[in-house]
């Protein structure tokens, strides 16, 4: 196969009935599962109820011991563009503040993810769980953006002044992120844990 193939092949999104789906999961049996959903399609309330009973679907039959989300938006962010359902502070419209991504995640997400991954902010922010979620924003791959601290949410660590990202490891109950800058240095280290039952499978 030519390279062009193997690309297309390995980014070709999945169907169901009603056409290609527009976002994925992947599975780490039986430990992990990670669980994309498409936060640009529900800022305009597109396929908001398709992806909800998605998300109901996946959340439901998944017995990982972690199960971790991601989109393109932020749940919560000091940066410019700020929480869902106040995006750019502009509660009152809609199609702007984040109104669906918000309904979504408070609905399917809430204390039923560990971590939530999100970008849209150009920033790296961990903050502490909220819904049982811990929320990171790393948006800082490529470059910078200035915080604004409209919602002034509590945030365990946050940098706005270098590119950089997050290596995440998952051990056992332990949840290790470490935040790294564009030269490689280590910024900080955002860590948790959750306990574990007889029948959480091994990591």
């Amino acid at each position: 196969l030519d390279r062009r193939t193997i690309w297309l092949t390995a980014l070709h999104l999945p169907h169901h009935h009603k056409g290609p789906l527009r976002w994925l999961q992947c599975i780490h049996a039986p430990a992990t599962h990670f669980i994309g959903f498409d936060t640009t399609r529900l800022m305009w309330n597109k396929d908001t109820q398709v992806q909800k009973d998605y998300l109901e679907t996946v959340l439901s039959q998944s017995d990982a011991l972690w199960r971790v989300a991601f989109a393109h938006h932020p749940y919560v962010s000091n940066g410019d563009h700020g929480n869902a359902g106040n995006y750019e502070g502009l509660p009152f419209i809609d199609l702007v503040n984040g109104k669906y991504v918000k309904e979504v995640f408070d609905e399917k997400l809430c204390n039923r993810v560990d971590a939530y991954f999100s970008g849209h902010d150009h920033n790296r922010q961990s903050h502490p769980k909220r819904c049982g979620v811990a929320l990171i924003v790393s948006g800082a791959g490529a470059k910078t953006s200035d915080f604004v601290n409209r919602d002034d949410n509590e945030a365990l660590w946050a940098d706005d002044t270098k590119p950089g990202f997050m290596w995440v490891e998952l051990s056992g109950d332990t949840f290790t992120g470490e935040w790294y800058d564009l030269d490689g240095n280590l910024d900080y280290t955002h860590t948790f844990t959750k306990p574990l039952t007889k029948k959480s499978p091994e990591l």
